[in-house]
């Protein structure tokens, strides 16, 4: 399998099935100024509106833009649900669907809250089956993970939004949140993790056995450092390929983000400089392209 196209595929739709949830597309009404009879379009709102250049603008205007098999308006951008073809390799969900949509089978959401009202999971989902499931744990989640893998599995083939793989298949949940979530992580393997006591230079190298938590199957390092009182850190992810830094609370690989960061440093190089409280954090220092398993970097820390 063509491990890029699927990942990428997948973590775009998770994007979009996400922003839509959050009331970022909210769905217009036929009879809306512009919009003309039987045409659905999305408008951005909340953090988004009126920002034409946001990464979830260019997600509508990318998905809209592209042909699609199915009459879902944003299904353009779900092309590895398509046919295979010579060395792409998608999941060719045609000749399944010609059997069955999912009619029948429920599947289990182990997840944050999923937003039973949504357009693509309102006719799959009954929240009356899901203890614990309110509109006030939705409106309250910790992330919007819960509602974009529901859409990935079960999004409705209804004409608007994404189409689940499973399309017509009944949805229950059960929850989960994010002090449960951080407690199953463990602290990193000893080997994949080091104690960074001042400023200075680390060089280190990735290997396949010391695994990214956020961006896995992706090598990644693991640096943790203190700090009796508040102080502007500086830490850079140096490397000939495309670093990716995250900055965690506590000493885990699964504490709360501070922040994260691409290319923020010299060309492809991560950067990130934020004063930060009195506390522990932890550094991972990872690669942009999930594929790599290898390579060596230099990790500088300043402000100890």
């Amino acid at each position: 399998m063509d491990r890029t196209r699927w990942i990428g595929g997948v973590a775009l739709l998770v994007c979009c099935a996400a922003a839509m949830v959050l009331g970022g597309w909210p769905r217009q009404p036929d009879d809306a100024p512009g919009v003309g009879p039987g045409e659905v379009r999305y408008e951005l709102t909340g953090q988004d509106e009126g920002r034409l250049d946001s990464h979830h603008a260019w997600a509508v205007r990318t998905c809209t833009g592209v042909p699609a098999k199915w009459p879902d308006l944003l299904s353009g951008c779900q092309w590895y649900l398509g046919d295979s073809r010579a060395d792409v390799f998608d999941i060719n969900v045609g000749p399944a669907w010609e059997a069955t949509l999912g009619e029948g089978v429920t599947v289990l959401v182990v997840d944050y809250p999923v937003d039973y009202r949504h357009e693509d999971l309102r006719d799959n989902m009954d929240p009356a089956d899901s203890p614990g499931l309110t509109e006030a744990a939705v409106v309250g989640a910790d992330s919007p993970h819960g509602t974009a893998m529901a859409s990935v599995i079960a999004a409705r083939d209804n004409g608007v939004g994404f189409r689940g793989v499973a399309p017509r298949a009944a949805l229950t949940w059960r929850g989960i949140t994010s002090s449960q979530i951080r407690r199953s992580f463990a602290l990193p393997r000893a080997e994949c993790a080091e104690v960074v006591t001042a400023d200075g230079s680390v060089a280190g190298s990735w290997a396949p056995d010391c695994r990214s938590r956020a961006r896995a199957p992706t090598p990644a390092r693991f640096y943790t450092f203190a700090l009796d009182a508040p102080s502007k850190v500086t830490i850079d992810l140096r490397s000939s390929v495309d670093t990716f830094l995250y900055v965690r609370s506590g000493h885990a690989q699964g504490g709360a983000y501070i922040a994260r960061d691409d290319d923020s440093g010299f060309g492809y190089d991560a950067r990130v400089s934020r004063t930060l409280p009195a506390g522990v954090y932890t550094v991972e220092a990872t690669t942009f392209k999930q594929q790599r398993s290898s390579g060596t970097f230099t990790l500088q820390v300043s402000g100890l």
